[in-house]
């Protein structure tokens, strides 16, 4: 039988956001101890992880901070921890989801803006901030021309 399956609604959304709020925790606490040093290919081997959040905190924070940047990469465990909130408080979620969607499309606004100001320089805008490098396929292009 499901474990959660007797439970109230109420208290499937207060352990969801429990849950939530874990989570955006340890994604925070990977960013905050997050070390250049720690890189996908040595953390295979038998080197010292130094993020406090293991192996699993340094993939995470190096994949976060590659594509979202510096300032990018708070905007997940920030929402983790909003969301977590607004279910703990079993507020309704239409509010926060329109914040989230708002702040998302600012979120990749800024990014592209720091990516403009700062010539390119990733770290603060991560590969999301950055026009794609492919050009559009050829076939796009003969079915402009017809």
């Amino acid at each position: 039988m499901w474990p959660l399956g007797r439970l109230s609604v109420r208290r499937k959304f207060q352990i969801l956001g429990l849950c939530l709020l874990c989570i955006g925790a340890f994604l925070g606490l990977a960013l905050v101890t997050r070390d250049a040093r720690d890189q996908a290919v040595e953390l295979l081997g038998n080197d010292a992880v130094r993020n406090q959040g293991g192996v699993l905190g340094a993939l995470l924070s190096g994949t976060l901070i590659s594509v979202l940047g510096i300032v990018g990469a708070w905007a997940v465990p920030l929402a983790l921890i909003a969301w977590g909130l607004n279910r703990l408080r079993l507020k309704p979620a239409l509010e926060t989801g329109i914040r989230t969607a708002l702040g998302l499309v600012g979120l990749f606004f800024l990014l592209g803006f720091l990516h403009l100001i700062t010539s390119g320089n990733r770290a603060l805008s991560g590969s999301a901030g950055r026009p794609s490098p492919r050009p559009p396929p050829a076939s796009w292009a003969r079915s402009a021309a017809s």
